[in-house]
């Protein structure tokens, strides 16, 4: 419940507020010092972390960036060695705050077999996570070196996190006013296409995800960059009809469709997302594939309020309803309150995508409702982490980040794309 609730607060560090220091100064130092202060432990470690890596770029000294990349590299900080994990997210927390001029540590990292694996993964993760801050250029460079590091990593979940983060590279690059440099001039195109066709089941998920990362920004009319989107819809649409009655096999393509936005899927997704027979997970997914393709649909907006009035449907209930949240306002969260009020779910997981989907809906309602949860010694830790979160969705505290006196003193809903941007984190 710590971690998630240091986490929130991370959220609400992009909020407005007076005084003589740059936007992020003090909470960054405040963050720093709990953090090398004592050694709380691995997960709250890596919650501050996390939370120092929400914070505002202006707020970031020399001092702790000089820590961060220490940590990072394996030295001891604060009279004390960091684990593997710890580094990991020291590092993602570096160049978050740092910039590009970090970028040549993750490239060698990145490159090193001999480095720890978690090291490694954070390494490709933070690369395509931060692709929006480079240049073309950059960028191509990049990406020339990526089979290389690919190819070096032995570990499936690396190679895999490896090809998501190329897939970033690729979208960010067609996102570009002159977008598909990356594709005309690297093998990046062929690389996530065939990965697809030819890789062992154990990577294809990966390799799907990644193709419908980089097929979401895929326009204009370069050959190259036409070539590209022929060929990922093609293979995707065609893996999701081969897959057919395969729930394992399908999953991974009907995530992929709703990421990619395949307008000609969202029939059959919304046919798996109601059929009592179909496999659970796949449902679920199912629904969140829909509300991403159709959002001004209201045959999706109606399939996922059934699923959330049907209490029978445990784990697709709330998938459906974290679903729902990001199509409609607090018009349709009082059932959702009552969920929390009643506490009616007693798996963490359950109550968690909840409190999460009405701190999405921005209902101010469900303060005092989650704010009781939050407090309920006899809750499960899980779920008061959850609706730490959701309040850190939820509202704005008047003067600086602490969830302390949310349910005494609310000013006003936050909005921040931070905020829900943060979302990713879970």
């Amino acid at each position: 419940m710590r971690c998630l609730a240091i986490m929130a607060v991370g959220m609400l560090g992009d909020q407005l507020r007076d005084g003589p220091l740059l936007p992020g100064v003090a909470e960054n130092y405040a963050l720093w010092r709990r953090l090398t202060k004592e050694d709380h432990g691995a997960e709250i470690n890596i919650a501050y972390l996390t939370a120092l890596g929400m914070q505002p770029s202006s707020g970031a000294g020399e001092a702790v960036l000089e820590g961060l990349r220490d940590i990072a590299i394996g030295k001891r900080v604060a009279k004390r060695t960091w684990n593997a994990r710890e580094r990991s997210h020291a590092l993602c927390t570096l160049v978050r705050l740092g910039g590009p001029a970090w970028r040549p540590i993750l490239l060698r990292v990145m490159a090193d077999p001999r480095l720890d694996t978690d090291v490694r993964r954070a390494a490709f993760i933070t690369l395509g996570e931060r692709a929006e801050d480079y240049d073309a250029e950059d960028r191509r460079d990049l990406v020339r070196s990526w089979d290389a590091a690919l190819k070096a990593s032995k570990d499936p979940l690396t190679r895999g996190l490896g090809l998501i983060a190329l897939a970033r590279v690729v979208a960010a690059d067609l996102r570009d006013a002159d977008g598909g440099l990356v594709l005309r001039t690297t093998d990046a195109g062929r690389t996530l296409t065939k990965t697809v066709q030819s890789s062992a089941q154990n990577l294809r998920g990966f390799a799907v995800l990644a193709l419908a990362i980089a097929l979401r920004d895929c326009e204009g009319d370069d050959r190259a960059v036409v070539k590209f989107r022929e060929d990922a819809r093609e293979i995707l649409l065609e893996g999701l009809a081969r897959a057919e009655g395969n729930a394992e096999r399908q999953a991974p393509f009907v995530v992929a469709a709703g990421l990619a936005g395949l307008d000609e899927t969202l029939p059959q997704l919304e046919r798996m997302a109601t059929e009592a027979n179909q496999d659970q997970e796949l449902r679920a997914f199912a629904a969140v594939a829909c509300r991403q393709i159709g959002k001004a649909m209201p045959s999706t907006v109606h399939a996922l309020k059934r699923a959330v009035a049907d209490y029978r449907l445990g784990n697709l209930r709330v998938e459906a309803a974290l679903g729902l949240s990001f199509l409609t306002g607090d018009r349709d969260a009082g059932m959702l309150r009552e969920d929390i009020e009643r506490r009616r779910y007693t798996h963490s997981h359950q109550i968690g995508h909840v409190a999460i989907a009405l701190g999405q809906m921005g209902d101010l309602r469900a303060i005092e409702p989650l704010s009781d949860l939050l407090l309920d010694g006899k809750s499960d830790h899980g779920a008061r982490g959850a609706a730490a979160v959701a309040l850190g969705l939820l509202c704005d505290p008047e003067e600086k980040p602490s969830l302390s006196r949310l349910w005494e003193d609310v000013n006003y809903p936050a909005r921040s794309a931070a905020m829900h941007a943060a979302l990713n984190f879970f």
